[in-house]
């Protein structure tokens, strides 16, 4: 009946509409956790990571500092970019999107497992592990000055390989895996977050909430930022 066809078509325009939940997979999560993320992990990240991946401009956006940067992953897309003719849409934390499907429609792309599959996919297909293994199995030499075909400071040209195309990057720049430029991890450090990312990258960390001192300074801050003068707005 012409009742059930259209039934049949709302069903299958939603599905159509719904593509970024479909492609989403959660990944497979241990019932056994070795690791936790805000006691284990995020101090590792914190001394090997966030000296590049931390600013709003971070290599390939990839924001290191919280557990809500790095589930929201990468992008190829640059923060600025001196060559477009029009404004860009702001990619704020916190601001321009709130779960990971948002994100994913603003075409960031995933550092952990989002293709489900068994705890060995975890590893597999996540990008994060295979930018640290890449830097484990091409070590730099400790001591010695970083080589000359690892370009660094502002003029470098950022690499954002997603998981298809990771194994182009690695056969071109093997030793460009992460940390980039630096001895890289410790045994200690990348079976940590070897281990934690196979066991399904659990987030264990609470909401921040803030104290009666830190709420005190928030609104000091708020108020100041949101005076009239220039100067206010300028600061703000």
């Amino acid at each position: 009946s012409r009742a059930t066809l259209a039934a049949r078509s709302l069903v299958l325009a939603g599905c159509m509409q719904s593509g970024v939940a479909e492609k989403v997979l959660e990944p497979s999560v241990s019932k056994q956790q070795s690791y936790s993320y805000s006691r284990d992990v995020k101090p590792i990240l914190d001394q090997k990571c966030i000296s590049c991946h931390a600013c709003y401009d971070a290599p390939c956006q990839l924001k290191l500092t919280s557990s809500e940067g790095l589930l929201r992953g990468a992008t190829t897309t640059p923060v600025y970019d001196s060559e477009r003719l029009e404004s860009a849409a702001p990619t704020r934390l916190y601001i321009a999107a709130q779960s990971k499907a948002q994100w994913r429609q603003k075409g960031f792309f995933s550092v952990l497992n989002d293709r489900g599959g068994s705890l060995d996919d975890n590893l597999a297909n996540s990008l994060l592990f295979r930018m640290i293994e890449l830097g484990r199995a091409h070590p730099l030499a400790a001591n010695e000055p970083v080589p000359e075909d690892i370009e660094l400071g502002l003029g470098r040209e950022t690499q954002c390989p997603t998981s298809d195309t990771f194994e182009k990057y690695a056969r071109e720049k093997p030793q460009q895996g992460m940390p980039l430029a630096i001895a890289g991890l410790s045994d200690r450090e990348y079976q940590t977050l070897r281990q934690w990312i196979f066991e399904g990258a659990l987030i264990d960390e609470s909401p921040w909430v803030a104290g009666p001192q830190e709420a005190r300074q928030i609104a000091a801050w708020e108020e100041f930022f949101n005076r009239s003068p220039l100067r206010n707005q300028l600061v703000s």
